[in-house]
C-alpha cells in the first residue's frame, strides 16, 4: 500500500492543515485519514525539499516519535510505516561532480553538507533517515531500457485495436536520445512519445499504411 504526496502543494504553512487536519473546518487531514485506514504502509514524500519548513518539522516528529498529533490533538501512530523521501536538492552539485569524473556517490558527504549549508534540509531532519542515497543521472543503457517499458505501454494500447508494434533497440535509442533531458531526467521521454512516435503511426494509420492486423516497426529515418 503505497500513498504518495506531491511536496509542491504543501509550500506554505497552513498546508499543514491538509495534512493533519484544521478546527476551522472540523475536517481530518489527508495523512490522518490516510493512517487510520491504511496504517501498513509505504509513504512516498515526492520533492520533499520544496514543502514548508512547519511540514518538514511535523515530519521530523514522525521520524524522530514514530507518530504526531491530529488537529484534535489525538495521536496517529505510524511506527508501522516506511517513509521515502525525494529530493532534488544539491542537483547541480552532482551535475558538477559528473563533468569532472566524479562519482557522486563517493562524495556523499560533500553533498549532503552542501545540501545543509545551503539549509534545504537540516541536519536534525536529515540525520533521522536511515540512509540517504545518491542517485547518478541515468546512462545511455538505462535511457534506453526506459524508452523501451514506455514504448510497451504504447504498443499494449496499440495491440487492442489489432495492430502490433515492433520495438526494436533502434527505436527504443531514438527516444532514448530524442526525449531525454539532463535537466529533467527521463519524464520528457513520455512527451518525445506523444508527439513524434504516436504522430508518426496515427498519420501511417490514416494513409492505410498500418492496417488492423498487421505487425509494424518505426526506423529513425521514418
Amino acid at each position: 500500500a503505497m500513498l504518495r504526496f506531491d511536496m509542491t502543494e504543501y509550500q506554505n504553512e497552513e498546508d499543514i492543515e491538509r495534512l493533519i487536519g484544521s478546527t476551522r473546518t472540523n475536517e481530518p487531514g489527508i495523512l490522518t485519514s490516510k493512517m487510520r485506514s491504511s496504517p501498513y504502509s509505504v509513504i512516498l514524500l515526492d520533492e520533499f525539499e520544496k514543502s514548508n519548513d512547519k511540514v518538514k518539522n511535523l515530519f521530523l516528529q514522525i521520524l524522530d516519535e514514530g507518530f504526531f498529533s491530529d488537529y484534535l490533538g489525538q495521536k496517529i501512530n505510524m511506527r508501522n510505516t516506511m517513509i521515502v523521501a525525494t529530493s532534488n536538492a544539491g542537483a547541480q552539485l552532482i551535475w558538477d561532480m559528473i563533468e569532472k569524473n566524479i562519482d557522486p556517490s563517493l562524495m556523499e558527504r560533500q553533498i549532503i553538507d552542501h545540501i545543509q549549508k545551503e539549509r534545504v534540509m537540516s541536519p536534525e531532519l536529515l540525520n533521522r533517515f536511515d540512509a540517504v542515497i545518491v542517485f547518478r543521472p541515468l546512462d545511455d543503457q538505462a535511457r534506453k531500457e526506459i524508452a523501451r517499458l514506455m514504448l510497451e505501454r504504447l504498443a499494449a494500447r496499440l495491440k487492442k485495436q489489432n495492430m502490433t508494434l515492433k520495438i526494436t533497440d533502434e527505436l527504443c535509442a531514438t527516444v532514448a536520445k530524442g526525449g531525454y533531458d539532463p535537466t529533467f531526467g527521463a519524464r520528457p521521454m513520455q512527451r518525445f512519445i506523444q508527439d513524434k512516435i504516436e504522430k508518426i503511426i496515427s498519420e501511417k494509420i490514416i494513409r492505410g499504411e498500418i492496417k488492423p492486423g498487421s505487425e509494424f516497426s518505426l526506423s529513425s529515418e521514418t
